[in-house]
């Protein structure tokens, strides 16, 4: 599999990953991660920040062919860890999903059908993750922010200038020395704006539509970490269920990967149907 963006290593843009079997026991520890988000001791931004590198460290086996890890994860751009969290919700929970939302102009209600995994992806640009622009000050280098950025931003004041100034700090080098940020024009941030955008890789997030009703176009914004945080005890369920018909352990159960794990509930369902109707 390859990541939109990708990590340089050796010089060399790296865009290939993996990620582990994903068993019940890595289904059970994202959810027991989620459970134990400390959202009182930090903002909800942060606690999706920490959440993302904590659940691709579960899962990831691989990155740019070396093995997954925490600094390995938080050097991901932003689009490539948005890009994984899409596809991990494809393979945990692959089934079409209905979103129903409120027309603006006519307040009738649509249902939307969407596969997970299927957004369109936006590739990173020519000169992905390091660049050189022209700014009132000279040449400079420019680097797609990261994770680790995203990590060290939310430390900072909730000041959203402070926190601008604290980016562009960590993104921009001029003679391998970090520039004075006051000294940016206008001008220059709105130059920085557009190359990091040219430049970033970025999973569709957005969807539009026509109101079958009235023909108005609505605009939908998705939220991607949603399903992170959904309520979950089918994998408790499951392991009910499958203890109780063939009497394996909790162990042997979580180490199934889920596509088998739902065929034998599957084949129990079918058997219970077949009971069932030579009873009557």
């Amino acid at each position: 599999m390859k990541l939109p963006g990708g990590l340089l290593v050796d010089g060399q843009l790296r865009c290939d990953f993996s990620f582990k079997p994903i068993t019940g026991s890595i289904e059970r520890e994202i959810i027991e991660r989620n459970e134990t988000t400390d959202s009182l001791a930090t903002t909800l931004v942060t606690a999706l920040v920490t959440q993302v590198t904590n659940i691709l460290n579960i899962t990831l086996a691989s990155v740019a062919g070396m093995v997954a890890n925490k600094e390995l994860i938080s050097s991901l751009c932003s689009g490539d860890r948005q890009y994984l969290i899409l596809q991990l919700e494809a393979i945990i929970n692959p089934a079409s999903k209905w979103l129903t939302i409120e027309c603006h102009a006519c307040d009738e209600l649509i249902q939307l059908q969407l596969i997970p995994g299927t957004l369109p992806v936006k590739p990173a640009g020519q000169y992905f993750p390091i660049t050189t622009t022209q700014l009132s000050i000279g040449e400079v280098s420019l680097r797609a922010p990261n994770g680790a950025d995203e990590e060290a931003l939310l430390q900072q004041p909730d000041n959203e200038k402070q926190r601008l100034s604290h980016l562009l700090k960590r993104l921009i080098l001029q003679s391998n020395k970090s520039v004075d940020i006051e000294q940016l024009s206008t001008d220059d941030l709105d130059i920085i704006d557009q190359t990091l955008e040219e430049m970033m890789p970025q999973p569709s997030i957005n969807i539009s539509t026509a109101c079958p009703y009235c023909d108005s176009l609505q605009e939908i914004t998705l939220d991607i970490y949603e399903w992170m945080n959904e309520k979950n005890n089918d994998i408790e369920n499951d392991i009910h269920l499958l203890a109780i018909n063939y009497h394996w352990s909790e162990k042997e159960i979580l180490a199934l990967p889920k596509i088998r794990r739902k065929h034998y509930l599957q084949l129990i369902e079918q058997a219970s149907h077949l009971a069932f109707e030579e009873r009557i």
